[in-house]
């Protein structure tokens, strides 16, 4: 069986034991933003951090930043997939291995038991659980089995309050059993990048959404709503930035709804950034979200916002309405209207500012760390 690859071959490059996180490609989710942005703040409190990834890089992979050691697995097969992180574990004996894909967690937890290496095993919930069975978001049975495997975990960190909420009802838990952990949102290095200067030109008035382009996201909803809009604001353009399975369905509904010249579909874009900047408004019409990292990142940049009151994050981020419009997932009508209050009388940039403070990456990497029962000077052990 062949042994992951990685740039050193012990415990770390000073004899430090390292923090792993293991999950699948990279891709251009939230779920890969936080954790470029957590390898980075571990890095900074001093910690050596190993990285186990499945497959090759997706497009974040090119984010992780350099101090960050790369293990990159062959397999995670539920039968022989195990060995390689067997092989992991008795090599770098971490101090933990936080795991951000579930189905991940059985040849995890199956390396662990045989390996007998004293390290926490961990499992960050991204998404709100029951709406992903309710909207039939994979086979029942085998999310049922990675339920079981989430009890069995020695920590779970949930992204939100509602998410951590849902998880301990469906995994049958106390609420104190997940912990929870904001994404972070680092103000200031997002107002950095929103500065930079951008290859292709935008348009001069524009709404933006920013997500996969996969149902969950509900792009077709903001594109009615879109249509609606465009009837009384003339000048204004609609911008979604990701990529996904759902591209010809949406360029063939911005045909049907006669709004193709107005819609613009750029692809992901590893710095989107000065996009949302220069946005008159970003909407999120999501059927469900495990916190909508996006949402915060926009109130960092001053940028208004509407949103679906989806299960997830929405809520809290927005604070119940305070930083933003929350209308009913589907709500085409709403969600237009919403837009057009919001675009008439756009929000105190400052005050959106000030919204995103709760999300400052000290706090989350604070209850990250408590949660896996570090304090920290095990980064220097």
């Amino acid at each position: 069986m062949a042994h992951p690859t990685s740039r050193r071959a012990d415990a770390g490059q000073d004899g430090r034991r390292p923090l792993a996180i293991l999950t699948g490609p990279l891709g251009q989710g939230g779920s890969g933003k936080i954790i470029v942005q957590q390898t980075a703040d571990l890095l900074a409190l001093g910690y050596a951090v190993d990285l186990l990834t499945l497959g090759g890089d997706g497009p974040l992979g090119a984010a992780i930043p350099a101090g960050v050691r790369r293990v990159r697995l062959p397999s995670l097969h539920p039968l022989w997939g195990t060995w390689p992180l067997f092989g992991y574990l008795r090599r770098a004996r971490p101090w933990a291995v936080v795991v951000h894909r579930l189905r991940l967690l059985r040849p995890l937890q199956q390396a662990h038991k045989l390996a007998g290496v004293p390290c926490r095993i961990a499992a960050v919930v991204h998404n709100h659980l029951g709406a992903q069975l309710e909207e039939g978001a994979g086979d029942r049975g085998r999310r049922g089995r990675s339920f079981e495997r989430l009890r069995r975990c020695d920590a779970l960190i949930a992204v939100s309050e509602e998410t951590a909420r849902d998880a301990a009802e469906r995994l049958g838990l106390s609420p104190a059993a997940v912990r929870i952990a904001y994404p972070p949102v680092d103000t200031e290095a997002l107002r950095v990048l929103a500065s930079a200067e951008g290859g292709v030109a935008r348009p001069a008035r524009y709404l933006i959404g920013v997500g996969r382009l996969e149902a969950e996201k509900d792009f077709a909803t903001l594109l009615r709503a879109f249509a609606l809009v465009a009837r009384q604001q003339a000048e204004l353009d609609l911008v979604i930035l990701g990529e996904g399975r759902e591209r010809p369905l949406l360029e063939g509904l911005a045909a049907e709804l006669a709004v193709t010249g107005r819609v613009r579909l750029p692809g992901f874009l590893l710095n989107p950034y000065p996009w949302i900047a220069g946005a008159r408004l970003l909407a999120l019409s999501s059927r469900w979200e495990g916190f909508g990292i996006v949402l915060a990142e926009a109130l960092a940049l001053g940028v208004p916002v509407v949103a679906t009151d989806c299960p997830g994050g929405p809520r809290e981020i927005l604070a119940n309405g305070r930083f933003g419009t929350l209308v009913a997932p589907g709500d085409v009508q709403a969600l237009a209207a919403a837009i057009l209050a919001t675009l008439a009388e756009p929000p105190d940039p400052v005050c959106l500012r000030q919204g995103a403070e709760r999300f400052a990456p000290a706090t989350g990497l604070r209850a990250y760390l408590d949660a896996l029962g570090l304090t920290g000077s095990e980064a220097l052990a």
